[in-house]
């Protein structure tokens, strides 16, 4: 794997994400991260919440200059998604593969854009009809609220005149990003200086651990403060977060054998969470096959598959544009000997 890493940080997708915790901000609560964490079973430390507080101040430098009408939320806001996963992502997707249309659309004909949303969304082909759309959309289900769904129906059947909506939406809050970069410059400035000075190594471990899926060639990797501490893959490009790293760093500790199992375990003692990794011990699966044995929905089972993933106990891989997952033996095998060492020591 080849790098090229950045230190700018992409304004547009920045005010995408921004955006994204503007009209969602039910799910960006200090509460709300707190239950993440416990539900990745992860202890209390300054780290993670000097990570919270940083993206909460951007975000509410970001609001002071954000404009934001009520239309303007149809691209944002999803009340029934899981991860608060909404349009925005597939059009920074579809952006990021057409970053020519970032200057107008004026010369773009309506049937390429049907078709580079197509490609965005892993469809084989361009569907050309409602029904199509709902079909091909139930075909490579991987947990898409109905809302989500009626959504994407609505833009391919007006993709030209959704798209420059989305448009005029980013351009007239790129003034906010950057009030927000300049309100946050010695904080931005420190954590880019670190992101700079990591090792490349550091930088291919952690990509590989969540995208076995990227293209050969050239991997860019830009760093991210809006989502300070995850990270993102679109295409050659990996957007991530300027903490990332360092919270890995802990996560490793923390996942470490004897008497720090213990998170692992406690996420293992949810009925779910245990069912799937049995199902995927017997054989890898797609999502769908999993939400079907557990009698759950794809979305719930898009979230146990987070939580799962991010703790390693599960790998992934794109096989014909689908994700399937597989029980990850070495994180499982060290957690049983965890096991095994902890209660030795107290013989």
């Amino acid at each position: 794997m080849k790098l090229k890493i950045t230190r700018e940080l992409d304004e547009i997708w920045e005010t995408m994400e921004l955006l994204n915790m503007y009209c969602n901000p039910e799910m960006y609560t200090k509460e709300k991260y707190d239950q993440n964490l416990l539900e990745y079973g992860m202890k209390g430390s300054k780290l993670l919440e000097d990570a919270y507080f940083l993206t909460e101040r951007y975000f509410e430098a970001f609001s002071e200059k954000a404009v934001v009408s009520e239309e303007d939320s149809f691209f944002f806001s999803n009340k029934d998604a899981v991860f608060g996963t909404s349009l925005h992502l597939i059009f920074g997707l579809l952006f990021h593969a057409n970053t020519t249309w970032l200057d107008g659309l004026s010369d773009v004909l309506e049937v390429d854009i049907r078709d580079a949303l197509a490609e965005a969304l892993l469809f084989e082909q361009t569907p050309t009809s409602a029904s199509q759309v709902i079909a091909y959309l139930n075909e490579n289900e991987v947990g898409l609220s109905p809302e989500l769904c009626w959504k994407i129906t609505l833009v391919f059947e007006k993709p030209k005149v959704y798209v420059e909506k989305y448009l005029n939406v980013l351009h007239k809050n790129l003034d906010a990003f950057h009030f927000a970069i300049h309100a946050m410059k010695k904080d931005v400035d420190i954590l880019l200086d670190q992101f700079m000075n990591m090792k490349e190594e550091t930088f291919i471990e952690e990509i590989r651990k969540v995208a076995t899926f990227l293209p050969e060639g050239e991997i860019e990797v830009c760093p991210a403060m809006a989502t300070v501490g995850g990270i993102v893959c679109a295409e050659n490009t990996v957007y991530m977060g300027l903490c990332y790293p360092e919270i890995c760093k802990y996560l490793n500790q923390l996942n470490e054998p004897q008497e720090d199992i213990a998170p692992i375990l406690k996420v293992l003692g949810d009925n779910s969470k245990f069912e799937i990794l049995k199902l995927l011990r017997k054989a890898p699966s797609y999502n769908l096959e999993i939400a079907k044995h557990l009698g759950i929905t794809p979305a719930t089972a898009s979230h146990h598959m987070n939580v799962l993933f991010g703790l390693g106990l599960v790998s992934m891989e794109k096989i014909n544009k689908k994700a399937m997952y597989t029980a990850n033996e070495e994180m499982l095998r060290k957690v049983m000997d965890g096991m095994e060492r902890a209660f030795e020591m107290i013989r």
